[in-house]
């Protein structure tokens, strides 16, 4: 772990985020086919797997009533995943993945254990994923031109605050160039003003890809108690969503 942690790129993060992208990716769907892209997924291919095999997904917390009866139904909905690409500027192997996985203390202690498990879930793997080693905010030529306009959906976690004004740029030219119209990207990510110590003010925000350029101003989805995604509440704009989803759908 300390080997990993001073000599590679390290990104924590929890697999309860890929329950938000199961809620969103059911809502904007609803079982229709669908190819979503993960960018710096650090979970390959334990992460956004997960998505695959519906009993592993953790689960999230309702914090309220009204979002309970809202989301229940885009929980439990039958997904379509007809393929995920995955990328990240790191290769990923069973120690990266262990290293980027939410551990609490008391697991630690069971590092080689875990590496075990994470290999032996590697090799017997039949997930329908793909990885690519690339950095998103770079002149991705090959990547893009093999996948343009064929993703459905792509999501990034926690990924913008680390960009400069000009990467942040780059990666949604890059993003456009591979969603079709119509598509969606979700960044999860800190609301302005938001932090750790401000509960709910971890969003789910939802950019629609045009014609030639992905929508620069975000509808707000969902809020999430933290970056651990726990609790989940209604975004401002959930039900201007989902009314535009209901009228194109019509």
């Amino acid at each position: 772990m300390v080997n990993l942690i001073t000599n590679r790129n390290i990104s924590i993060t929890n697999p309860r985020r890929y329950a938000v992208l199961e809620i969103i990716t059911n809502l904007i769907f609803k079982g229709q086919p669908v190819t979503i892209l993960d960018i710096g997924s650090g979970f390959v291919p334990l992460g956004i797997g997960v998505l695959l095999r519906k009993e592993a997904v953790p689960q999230l917390k309702f914090a309220d009533t009204p979002t309970g009866e809202f989301l229940s139904e885009y929980v439990l909905h039958n997904k379509n995943i007809q393929k995920i690409i995955a990328t990240d500027i790191q290769s990923p192997d069973a120690s990266w993945t262990a290293a980027c996985s939410w551990l609490s203390l008391a697991e630690l202690v069971e590092w080689d254990a875990r590496l075990h498990l994470l290999e032996e879930a590697s090799r017997t793997s039949t997930q329908t994923v793909e990885f690519w080693q690339i950095d998103i905010t770079g002149d991705n030529i090959s990547f893009v031109e093999n996948f343009g306009r064929r993703i459905d959906l792509a999501m990034m976690s926690n990924l913008r605050y680390q960009l400069q004004p000009h990467q942040e740029q780059q990666a949604f030219n890059n993003i456009s160039k591979i969603l079709k119209t119509g598509g969606w990207l979700v960044s999860l990510e800190y609301m302005p003003q938001g932090s750790r110590r401000r509960p709910f003010t971890f969003g789910a925000y939802l950019y629609q890809q045009k014609e030639d350029s992905l929508q620069r101003t975000p509808y707000l989805l969902l809020r999430l108690s933290n970056a651990d995604c726990e609790e989940i509440l209604l975004g401002a704009d959930f039900l201007a969503v989902k009314n535009k989803l209901t009228i194109n759908a019509n």
